[in-house]
């Protein structure tokens, strides 16, 4: 079998499982296959730089392992596409001969047996279990090019609980923020959001009726924007808020930022403040929201600022409404320097508003209707709604409560570089489409078949 070939590679695992006689003998089989031509520096460098604790599901991978992975499969895969028959050939009767002490076997079965030693826990900190879970299956991958007897061993891991478990605290925040709404809803004007609805719909103004349309018809787009960076990490774990990530773009203080989503959500009034910021600081990380922002769609003729959220990165990726429209909520604005406020809540827009009460924007697109840019729009004069001027700003915000992943995603923008290799091959597999944004209005973008070849052959 020409998978042989590649068998030599793997007793460079030894340096870190095996004993240092192994270690003599596995040189003593290099230098046999040097001399019929038979060299795999790079190849061996690559596998003894794969950390056993990686391997066997104990620590999380980094970049680095991932990449180190990576290297070797696409090494093995080149060296298997290069070798003739005949040498292949060869390079099994050398390996037949090996002493039994030294055959892949016996070293594999150390690999197996220090995973043994540790014990598997489903109890996963955030992006953990996912970061496990594609390196194993990148150790599959890597397997699928091996014979069955020097295939490294698949480590188990137990499925994470946490999953299932975010579903109520999310479904508990959004009747939080619902109920906050209905009763600040007098604040707007209206006494209760069915009168509003009422009233807003019967509205004979032209451009308040483009608005309900707009909103009626979905031409309201949700963008998270992130830099190109996040072509390797969102296809693994998905879009991440700075809690987990540990960084930010925009404004990164993990304390005042909770403090804020606190009273936000609900959970902060004045007699309640210290309990409030307790339960909210709780929750699993990934229950917190996730920031993006608010585009009209093309067909509205709404001119969208890109420079106003341009530090959070050149790639967009528009979110499927309907998959998370029930824990969807927004702001006219950033919704940070509110949340701040330490007084009581004066009116709904000091909230998160939830996605069900979104004909309020209906005021505030009017403006944006008669001017044809969202940037800084202002409520109508038509007095349909009181609102806090001091909440404006050049872009809207949403808020995504709970996981948010590729299967999230509507379609993919690119404003620099266009996707390859690997994240071509995700976004094509889950059937994203791909838009040209470094123009306006974004135009369809098809791969050539060289781009085409090249993700299918790209390692995952």
């Amino acid at each position: 079998m020409k998978s042989f070939a590649l068998v030599l590679a793997l007793f460079s695992s030894s340096q870190a499982l095996a004993s240092a006689a192994c270690q003599d003998l596995f040189y003593t089989v290099q230098e046999r296959l040097e001399t019929v031509g038979i060299e795999y520096p790079a190849l061996l460098r690559s596998v003894s730089l794969l950390n056993p604790y990686v391997l066997n599901g104990q620590m999380t991978p980094r970049w680095e392992d991932f990449n180190q992975l990576k290297t070797l499969l696409e090494a093995v895969r080149a060296t298997k596409e290069k070798a003739s028959s005949e040498r292949l050939d060869l390079v099994s009767k050398i390996l037949e001969d090996l002493p039994a002490s030294i055959k892949p076997r016996t070293l594999l079965g150390n690999i197996a047996s220090a995973q043994k030693l540790h014990t598997q826990t489903n109890k996963y900190e955030p992006t953990e279990y996912e970061l496990k879970l594609m390196y194993q299956f990148m150790i599959g991958q890597l397997n699928r090019e091996l014979p069955s007897h020097v295939r490294l061993p698949i480590a188990r891991l137990p499925l994470d609980p946490r999953r299932k478990s975010m579903t109520q605290p999310v479904r508990e925040l959004m009747s939080t923020m619902e109920k906050t709404t209905e009763r600040l809803f007098e604040s707007t004007g209206h006494k209760s959001y069915e009168e509003y609805e009422k009233f807003i719909r019967a509205h004979e103004d032209p451009h308040v009726r483009k608005a309900v349309e707009m909103i009626d018809k979905n031409q309201i787009e949700i963008i998270i924007r992130r830099p190109e960076s996040g072509r390797f990490w969102i296809p693994k774990v998905g879009f991440q808020n700075q809690y987990v990530t540990g960084r930010s773009r925009g404004f990164f203080d993990k304390d005042l930022r909770q403090s804020a989503e606190a009273r936000l959500v609900g959970l902060m009034e004045t007699s309640e403040h210290a309990s409030g910021l307790k339960q909210y600081r709780s929750l699993d990380s990934e229950v917190m929201p996730k920031y993006a922002t608010l585009r009209p769609s093309p067909e509205s003729g709404i001119v969208y600022s890109r420079t106003a959220t341009e530090q959070y990165g050149a790639d967009f990726y528009v979110l499927r409404l309907k998959n998370i429209d029930d824990r969807l909520t927004w702001t006219t604005g950033d919704s940070l320097l509110r949340g701040w406020d330490k007084r009581a809540l004066q009116g709904w827009g000091d909230t998160f508003t939830p996605w069900k009460f979104r004909l309020l924007m209906v005021p505030f697109l009017v403006q944006a209707i008669a001017v044809k840019t969202l940037e800084s729009a202002r409520p109508d004069q038509l007095g349909t709604v009181k609102y806090n001027p001091s909440h404006l700003h050049p872009y809207w915000e949403t808020q995504i409560f709970g996981p948010l992943t590729l299967k999230h995603v509507e379609k993919f923008e690119f404003t620099s570089q266009p996707p390859s290799g690997a994240f071509l091959r995700e976004l094509l597999d889950a059937g994203i489409p791909i838009r040209d944004a470094r123009q306006s209005p974004p135009v369809d973008w098809n791969p050539t078949l060289e781009d085409l070849a090249t993700a299918r052959a790209a390692v995952l």
